[in-house]
């Protein structure tokens, strides 16, 4: 039975609930815990601090004057988790303490704020009273990656890290500290994993124990602990994650696959990284590993408690593969996680500085209510603006080199070519290791036939067939059904066929800003085949796209002016450094008229005209005039 030693305060407070635990071996010896007292008469501990015990005393307020234990030789432990609970003696379980309240962890994906309290190695302090030591007591506030750890089937409890010890894991004694998620105990402090970081503590669910127990025990424990018979409320947040605030959803969903396969460990992977210190991820992949649809994936799933803003780098896709898209995006996307209207702002400087803003302001208001924010930049390595023309500046130099707290950034792309000369040096990219991806095992296969479908599509006697390849090619990517049937000459049914089956494997859809889902090759390894086969007759596919643009243009830029004829036409002026047609298109009022007619603001229209001067200056002996027509 329990027996009693000391006394103990009249109103305890939370704090004064935190217990000490002095475990007493048959040899001797003492083994120290941290604890929690969950009701009058039990503390929750761990069982391996208590394991063979013959007694345990059990200290309150410990080394401070209103200091008071009790002495019990009742422990009640199980041979499953690591989970205890050591009973008072009567006369101390007669004053009154109000139950502590149990939650349970669900099994999905999410970043849960935690804390723990206990008495650590690491705050071991010397005596000025006697000339001994004590130990003081540790809040260590946290997140718990619920995925993490799950083979193991405890929680990863990651934390501020302590000095490491070489002898010894800073963390001995906070064993048994109760892991709290909210106002809900949902764990005990079990393990220190010296191979993990400093920073991360393993802890037993009192879920998974309560639900091995047999009956008889469940019943036993729940009276001990004042548990209700009803199964432990669900401490993990009831949404899935904010994502999605912007029309960019779209775009991402036509990225994402319907069922991500075989990806289960690098889900986990990617929720403990959200939730732990390190600001940048960077995963590294072949091309068909996969790395664009583990990224969406993730983006249109997100874990529980992560904010996640994005951007997929997509050089196949006209306007979509540069800072300026990056920009106009993240502005859209940030203005509308913070609540306010998207920034319309005409010089690089300030969209730069909105950018800026708008990503400080998302990560505090994510931090204010115990989220992370998560930014997701796919494919750096398909960063058409960042090439040694300097025409932009590069995506990943736009990265926050000091981010919020609470700001996280993944980052996928290629192993080559590597991060551009403009990024600085005391970038946080530069010192991140890549995390490579594996392909799967029949990723292989599939690229294998993608490969083979397009050489056959570029060597068919089929004129329809090799002329919409070219179009696509020509471009500069994303054509939509009626503008592809606009530059065959032939009627929209007779493309039905052939885009529905043919090119299953080589083209895919995807719904571009403001558009109607455009048709583009499957995968930037596709478009480079494509180019290098058709780089003799991509001149005269581009000429045709000129005239045609060059038509609309004599109609005064009507009403059913194809939508690739605004923004992206200007784009592929722009990339093949076509000054004379850029600056004419740029500085025609109708055709500028039209694009605010259709995108209700100017900020395409600035974008190009942006370009077109950029494009002039880096002419030899730019001209004038027709800067002056852009000014």
């Amino acid at each position: 039975m329990a027996a009693a030693a000391g006394h103990r305060p009249a109103d305890a407070s939370q704090a004064g609930r935190v217990a000490q635990i002095i475990a007493r071996t048959p040899d001797g010896d003492e083994v120290r815990g941290s604890g929690y007292r969950v009701t009058s008469g039990a503390v929750l501990t761990a069982a391996h601090v208590v394991a063979d015990a013959i007694s345990v005393r059990v200290r309150f307020d410990a080394d401070e004057p209103t200091e008071w234990s009790a002495l019990s030789t009742d422990v009640r432990a199980t041979g499953g988790a690591d989970v205890a609970v050591v009973v008072l003696g009567p006369a101390v379980a007669s004053d009154p303490v109000q139950p502590a309240l149990f939650g349970r962890v669900g099994a999905r994906a999410a970043v849960v704020e935690c804390a723990a309290v206990g008495f650590p190695r690491f705050k071991v302090r010397p005596s000025r009273v006697d000339g001994g030591c004590y130990r003081d007591r540790v809040q260590a506030v946290g997140r718990i990656p619920v995925l993490s750890n799950s083979r193991e089937g405890t929680l990863e409890v990651i934390t501020d890290a302590p000095e490491p010890d070489s002898d010894h894991s800073p963390w001995e004694g906070m064993s048994g500290a109760a892991v709290w998620c909210g106002d809900r105990i949902v764990g005990v402090v079990s393990k220190h994993h010296r191979t993990d970081s400093p920073g991360r503590l393993a802890a037993a669910r009192i879920d998974h124990w309560l639900d091995a127990l047999p009956t008889e025990q469940r019943v036993m424990f729940g009276t001990l602990l004042g548990l209700p018979v009803a199964p432990l409320p669900d401490v993990v947040p009831p949404d899935s994650g904010e994502a999605f605030v912007s029309g960019y959803a779209a775009q991402v969903r036509d990225t994402a696959p319907d069922e991500l396969l075989d990806r289960t460990d690098e889900l986990a992977e990617l929720v403990g990284f959200c939730a732990g210190d390190e600001p940048y991820a960077w995963w590294q992949a072949d091309p068909w590993a996969g790395k664009s649809a583990l990224a969406a994936w993730f983006t249109l799933h997100p874990p529980a408690g992560v904010t996640v803003v994005s951007f997929f780098v997509t050089s196949r896709l006209a306007g979509q593969s540069d800072s300026d898209a990056f920009t106009d995006t993240l502005l859209a996307e940030l203005a509308a996680v913070v609540g306010e209207a998207t920034p319309s702002v005409a010089t690089p400087a300030g969209r730069d500085r909105e950018r800026r803003r708008l990503l400080d302001k998302a990560a505090a208001r994510a931090a204010e209510r115990g989220r992370r924010l998560l930014l997701v930049v796919d494919g750096l390595d398909e960063d058409t603006g960042a090439g040694s023309s300097g025409r932009l500046p590069s995506i990943a130099s736009l990265l926050p080199r000091n981010p919020p707290d609470a700001l996280r950034m993944l980052v996928t792309s290629r192993s080559h070519p590597g991060l551009p000369g403009d990024v600085p040096a005391d970038h946080p990219l530069r010192r991140c290791v890549p995390r490579k991806l594996d392909a799967l095992p029949w990723a292989g296969g599939m690229a294998h036939a993608a490969r083979w479908e397009l050489a056959r599509g570029l060597h068919s006697h089929d004129r329809l067939r090799v002329d919409v390849l070219c179009y696509l090619a020509a471009s500069g990517g994303g054509l939509t059904h009626a503008e592809l049937a606009d530059l065959v000459g032939e009627p929209g049914w007779a493309l039905d066929g052939l885009l529905g089956g043919a090119f299953g494997r080589i083209l895919r859809t995807r719904r571009a800003p403001d558009r109607d889902q455009v048709y583009l090759f499957a995968h930037e390894t596709l478009q480079q085949i494509a180019e290098e086969h058709l780089a003799g007759d991509l001149a005269s596919y581009r000429d045709r796209i000129h005239r045609w643009a060059e038509g609309y243009q004599r109609a005064g830029w009507p009403e059913t002016t194809p939508h690739y004829l605004l923004r992206p036409y200007g784009t592929l002026l722009a990339a093949s450094g076509d000054a004379e047609r850029l600056a004419a298109f740029a500085a025609d009022p109708a055709r500028h008229d039209r694009m605010l007619a259709r995108q209700h603001d100017d900020a395409d229209a600035l974008a190009e005209i942006r370009s077109a001067q950029q494009v002039l200056l880096d002419r030899q002996g730019p001209d004038l005039p027709d800067l002056a027509a852009l000014g």
